[in-house]
């Protein structure tokens, strides 16, 4: 992450030199020959408000120099001293090159000029020595920062010299710390600082320890970013002192300046607030009222540090906290200082070699109160990782200028303009000493920010790519969990290798060695999928000429995919032994190339010219190695990133190139660069030849799309190539895909499709020096889900899909739904249909009559309509065991069982336990036959009827008399069909037991019936208490044994049943159950005393007869028995 750190400085600034204070003169004006806005006017630098600033023309036209600035005392007078502030919030417009001018009475229109000198375009408050009466002062600024001219304050002094005469009686040296001999006592003493010191000296322990010191000088950080090429400067606050000062506090300092050199000091604090201070320094006593808090930092660049002495500096009776320098202190220095210490947000600095932390007192406590040591040791080699990919020791620009990582209260963590820095709540993982939990990749990734080479190795779309070289680098070498790289090991990945481990470096192999897409253009876990954005942005050509704005597509691409190919070059030229250094010696190239932004003015003229460079530097001919990764290819795409941009090669550029590594007769390279990676890097730096079993198969075991191949069977292959029949290349696998921490084996992708083009055939082991050898061939591996009713039943947290038990439809047609999984049952809210249309497969609920589908990466899913329902590819994990995995749409994302009862979509295929589902084929299921001999039922499938269990439809309602008395019947017509079609309301008969339907696929039965029953396979909810009949009871009466009553208190009727209603029955609540025939002689029939075989009006025979019940004989003659 990189983030504009705009902090406004605060640059209350005073000094004094060899006495008291520097007064401030008032100011009357301000002109300048060029200034952009009146909000960025001249008088914007006189007003005493370090948060606005001068700016000299930007918008709408450019800066040209030199630039003059002026001010206008309000009176003649002398000044001493005037102060130039810079702009705090970024370095734009810093000064350079300046020559300083008066005019006064005496010289009259004349300007005296005091001389040029060099600002070197620092961030540092600049005082400038005057000394003369003065009415006007100009500044003719030559140069500046990104070629403007700003300033956020221009101040004028007079020196008052006062406080010198009071010290210097009492001491032997200029910095005031040995007292005279005859000095015995504060005794008499007036002054309270010199009493104070006097005191002090004679009776306080440990006095001079950080109140007296030597500091080194360093190199000014905007030369060295210069030198070294780097996107941003190093640390600004070098000699950290131990001395703290609050604002408001007085500061005195006694420093005796090396000739020529400026001294000053700045306050920081970082966290409790982002405001700092500047303050200049010079021989002699200094006195400073601090109008910041914080730690106390000597300021000390110079262009002469490599010969510049060492300053010792005194801080007269100053505030002591101390700080830790690994190279001369311990762990115990370290525990002492930080006891003494309050728990709050107030700064601690700590520092090795050439890594400084400024992090609060309180997180030392809690994350690091004893063992700083080591957590340095892991900071330097973070340091190290990356002062090695730069070439410094190489090429012999190491520097002791050390990198900053400071902690914040806003963001995560991001480098800035001055180092990098950490949320305060995040710092953990940044200061556990211990490398298993040390995170390498954050710290490196930050600072790497920071070094990455501007021009040259920052190209538009790179700016989370390019810095991950030195991260990677720390990763690798440092830490504690050597399986656990950010590119090889991170669980991820799209398509079928979605959600396993290595997936973003397996995105690089499929999309950029495969597929041949364009480097920068390839797909991955980040951004995956997402559309691009139209938008109007300036065109160029390929020599970056502007050819007017033009309307194009824009978006972004994962920035660690486009890692991979420098990530495997270092680890293939340095790791692996082939071409040491190969990335150091193309940044060197670099930086020693004259004039290189104006040369390559384009990203893709870099891109062109890093590619050069590493053939010129390795004298070989890598140019193979750069098209298989895409980036030798031609593409114009403007692509998102901090800085959005074109990239842009044709195929002149490309031609170019490879005549001149022709012309040059660089050897080509036999190996296979393009599969290295850090788990098998040892395969090429031990020259390991492939070593295939000679059964073929063996070490090679097939699950869901995948086969995994033991590497102590097939040894030293650096890949695997999967073909199809036809031998044509449909997958490339990095080695380790998948694998465990040992990295044991390789998941190899062997996808199935009924598209021959796509479907596996054999697997080719790779080896390192482009070796091929069959490993794996296996035809008919998985078993192929046909068209089938079935459950699916989660094999990770149990319970089977459902279209759930509350939902419900009103009668108004509106469902509610209530999708869960819950224990499999034998309700026919678990059974699916595997629907096929088209080749495709849809999860088809017909309790429902609707299909599944879900909502990518959420706990979320719900039923559709057809024509939305999405097709779903069903992969076997597991035949024998019956699991699959359902990828909706085969977008990566598979239907995940996210808890006991909630179902959603998630990556990570068969890796994920909870994306397997057990499917069970569903054929039939069973009923259970009430008492009363009848069921009213609905059923949304077809079934067939087992023997003995009889189907009835009621053609009719009617009110007919029995023994005297009127009775409402309903009227039962037998269905001679021994298949009900699905959705056919019917009332089952039959002895009471239990019964097994089954269940009839692809029916066409058609029942040609009067039926005025009605059906729901869902809860039917909206029903007016007393008017649902669905429940038969048994009766005596109205010669009948069954019959339904309206249910006086409900208001819904229970899914699967058919039913009436009060409203379709002429408000009729009480109905009996009786046959056609029994129902046309009803009215007339006589009363009988037949013997024989009788049976019952259900067609069951009767074996115990009742008085005044009707019956029917084996001829078909209804009787009535007395």
């Amino acid at each position: 992450m990189r983030k504009l750190f705009l902090a406004i400085v605060c640059l209350m600034l005073a000094a004094v030199a060899s006495a008291q204070e520097l007064k401030p003169l008032k100011i009357k004006s301000a002109s300048t020959s060029s200034q952009n806005s009146t909000n960025e006017g001249a008088a914007k630098a006189i007003d005493g408000n370090y948060s606005t600033f001068w700016h000299s023309v930007w918008s709408g036209g450019t800066t040209s120099f030199p630039v003059t600035f002026t001010i206008t005392m309000a009176e003649e007078q002398m000044v001493d001293v005037v102060r130039y502030v810079p702009r705090q919030d970024q370095s734009n417009g810093n000064w350079g090159k300046v020559e300083v001018s008066y005019r006064n009475t005496e010289t009259g229109n004349k300007y005296v000029s005091l001389g040029t000198f060099d600002l070197g375009q620092s961030s540092s408050a600049y005082e400038f020595e005057i000394g003369q009466v003065c009415k006007y002062v100009r500044f003719s600024i030559k140069d500046g920062r990104g070629g403007w001219a700003t300033a956020s304050e221009i101040e004028a002094f007079s020196i008052d010299y006062a406080k010198r005469d009071v010290f210097k009686p009492y001491f032997q040296d200029e910095l005031f710390t040995e007292l005279k001999p005859e000095v015995t006592s504060s005794e008499g003493i007036e002054d309270p600082d010199l009493k104070a010191l006097v005191d002090n000296l004679l009776n306080t322990e440990d006095y001079d320890k950080f109140r007296i010191a030597e500091y080194e000088p360093y190199r000014p950080v905007g030369s060295l970013q210069n030198e070294l090429k780097t996107s941003a400067p190093y640390n600004q606050w070098e000699n950290p002192t131990g001395v703290y000062v609050k604002n408001g506090e007085k500061l005195i300092v006694a420093v005796n300046a090396p000739e020529g050199e400026r001294l000053g000091i700045k306050v920081r604090n970082w966290v409790d607030s982002e405001a700092g201070s500047t303050y200049s320094l010079r021989s002699g006593l200094n006195v400073i009222t601090a109008s910041t808090e914080g730690n106390v930092f000597l300021d000390y660049y110079t262009d002469n540090y490599k010969t510049a002495p060492n300053v010792k500096v005194h801080f007269i009776n100053a505030t002591v906290r101390g700080y830790w320098d690994q190279q001369t202190m311990t762990n115990a220095d370290f525990k002492k200082m930080l006891g003494k210490l309050k728990s709050d947000n107030s700064i601690f600095i700590v520092r090795s070699e050439h890594a400084q932390l400024a992090y609060p007192v309180s997180a030392w406590k809690q994350y690091c109160p004893e063992n700083v040591d080591s957590l340095m040791t892991l900071y330097q080699q973070v340091q190290w990782a990356e002062r090695d990919i730069m070439g410094l020791d190489k090429y012999g620009r190491q520097t002791k200028n050390r990198q900053l990582y400071f902690a914040s209260t806003y963001g995560f963590m991001a480098a800035t303009g001055v180092g990098a820095y950490c949320n305060v709540n995040s710092l953990q993982a940044l200061m556990t000493p211990d490398s298993k939990k040390f995170d390498f990749w954050g710290v490196g990734h930050e600072w790497g920010h920071n070094n990455q080479i501007t021009p040259g190795f920052h190209w538009s779309g790179c700016g989370e790519t390019t810095n991950n070289i030195y991260a990677s680098w720390a990763q690798l070498h440092f830490t504690g969990n050597r399986h656990s790289l950010r590119l090889e090991d991170e669980v991820t990945g799209v398509n079928d290798y979605s959600g396993m481990r290595g997936g973003r470096m397996q995105t690089y192999f499929e999309e950029g060695l495969r597929k041949g897409v364009q480097w920068q253009l390839q797909d991955g876990p980040d951004y995956h999928g997402a559309n691009p954005d139209t938008k109007t942005v300036k065109g160029y050509d390929y020599n970056g000429n502007f050819t007017g704005n033009v309307t194009t597509t824009s978006r972004n691409y994962d920035h660690f995919v486009k890692l991979v190919p420098f990530w495997q070059l270092n680890l293939w030229g340095t790791l692996a032994g082939k071409c040491p250094d190969i990335i150091p010696m193309v940044i060197e190239g670099i930086r020693t190339t004259q004039n290189y932004g104006d040369t390559y003015n384009t990203n893709g003229k870099q891109q062109m010219n890093w590619m050069k460079l590493a053939c010129d530097s390795s004298k070989l001919n890598l140019l193979p190695f750069f098209e298989k990764a895409g980036m030798l290819k031609p593409i114009k795409a403007y692509i998102e990133d901090y800085g959005a941009g074109w990239n842009m090669i044709n195929q002149t550029m490309i031609n170019t190139l490879k005549k001149h590594v022709e012309t040059k007769g660089y050897p080509a390279f036999t190996e296979e660069i393009n599969y290295i990676n850090a788990h098998n890097f040892d395969i090429y730096r031990d020259n390991k030849k492939l070593s295939v079993p000679s059964t073929l198969g063996t070490g090679c075991t097939y699950s869901n799309g995948k086969v995994k191949v033991q590497h102590s069977q097939v040894k030293n292959a650096v890949a695997y190539e999967t073909y199809n029949k036809n031998g044509e290349l449909i997958r490339i696998t990095m080695y380790g895909l998948g694998s465990d921490d040992k990295h044991s084996f390789t998941q190899v992708l062997y996808p199935t499709s009924s598209e021959e083009s796509e479907a596996a055939a054999y697997i080719m082991a790779v080896g390192y020096d482009g070796t091929r050898e069959k490993i794996y061939e296996m035809q008919n591996q998985t078993k192929t889900l046909s068209a089938i009713y079935c459950t699916i039943n989660s094999s990770g947290k149990g319970n089977a899909l459902s279209c759930g038990s509350n939902t419900t439809i009103d009668t108004k047609g509106k469902i509610t739904w209530a999708l869960d999984r819950a224990s499999l049952s034998n309700s026919l809210n678990f059974v699916w249909y595997l629907e096929k249309r088209n080749g495709k497969t849809y999860l088809y609920n017909p309790q429902s009559n609707s299909y599944f589908t879900g909502t990518a990466n959420a706990e979320s899913s719900s039923l559709t309509t057809k024509a939305s329902a999405p097709a779903w590819e069903v992969a076997c994990v597991d035949e024998q065991k019956g699991t699959y995995t359902f990828n909706m749409n085969g977008s990566g994302q598979y239907l995940n069982s996210y808890s006991s009862t909630k179902t959603g979509l998630w990556g990570g295929g068969a890796s994920d336990a909870n994306n397997i589902w057990v499917v069970n084929e569903v054929t039939g299921f069973d009923i259970t036959m009430p008492k009363t001999g009848y069921y009213m039922v609905n059923f949304p499938l077809a079934v067939e009827l087992p023997n003995g269990l009889d189907a009835f439809a009621v053609s009719k309602v009617e009110k007919l008399n029995y023994q005297g008395a009127d009775y409402v019947y309903a009227i039962l017509e037998r269905i001679d069909s021994r298949i009900i079609p699905a959705n056919f309301p019917m009332i089952l008969s039959a002895t009471p037991a239990k019964y097994h339907l089954n269940i009839v696929v692809n029916d066409s039965t058609n029942i040609e019936a009067t039926n005025i029953l009605k059906g729901t396979n869902l809860k039917l909810t909206g029903i007016t208490k007393g008017t649902g009949l669905f429940t038969p009871s048994a009766t005596t009466d109205a010669g009948c044994t069954a019959m339904v009553v309206a249910n006086a208190t409900s208001t819904s009727i229970i899914q699967n049943r058919s039913y009436m209603l009060t409203s379709d029955i002429n408000d009729e609540t009480q109905i009996y159950f009786a046959t056609e025939d029994f129902m046309t002689g009803v009215n007339d029939i006589e009363e009988s005393k037949e013997d024989g075989v009788l049976y019952e009006l259900n067609g069951v025979r009767a074996d115990k007869l009742q008085s005044g019940r009707i019956y029917v004989t084996s001829s078909g003659k209804t009787i009535l028995v007395k």
